[in-house]
């Protein structure tokens, strides 16, 4: 575990402003898929890719502050898919016993459900509001 210092926020901010502005490239630049699902898609299935690879090339091999760097900050910039996905399979490959499959399929159900939930009812709060703003 890494000590919340400094430098490690300011690595992990400097991460994130560059995988945000990568995946706002990607989503602007994919004429095919601009404007739709599609170039999510493929910014999280490309994210997804890059932190198994760099969590194979960097995980107790170099710095922690390159792995905050890189997977906390760039990656989780880019999508935040590629950390569900991983945090995932690291659950898993933990124990490997039938707790921790348990757990990680538990934490993948919620994460959708939960996460589809909430985006109806963050349009509601926020009509709320807006609609009592209008007024």
């Amino acid at each position: 575990m890494i000590r919340i210092t400094a430098r490690s926020l300011l690595l992990v901010a400097a991460g994130g402003v560059m995988g945000s502005l990568l995946r706002f490239a990607i989503g602007e630049s994919a004429p095919l898929v601009q404007g739709t699902i599609w170039s999510t898609f493929m910014v999280n299935v490309v994210g997804c890719l890059a932190i198994g690879v760099v969590a194979a090339r960097i995980n107790g091999v170099t710095s922690p502050l390159l792995h905050l760097f890189v997977v906390t900050g760039v990656l989780g910039g880019f999508t935040t898919f590629s950390a569900f996905a991983g945090e995932i399979v690291l659950t898993i490959s933990e124990s490997g016993g039938a707790a921790s499959w348990a757990v990680a399929l538990l934490y993948m159900g919620a994460t959708i459900v939960v996460g589809l939930l909430a985006v109806p009812l963050g349009v509601r709060l926020g009509n709320l509001g807006h609609s009592e703003a209008a007024r």
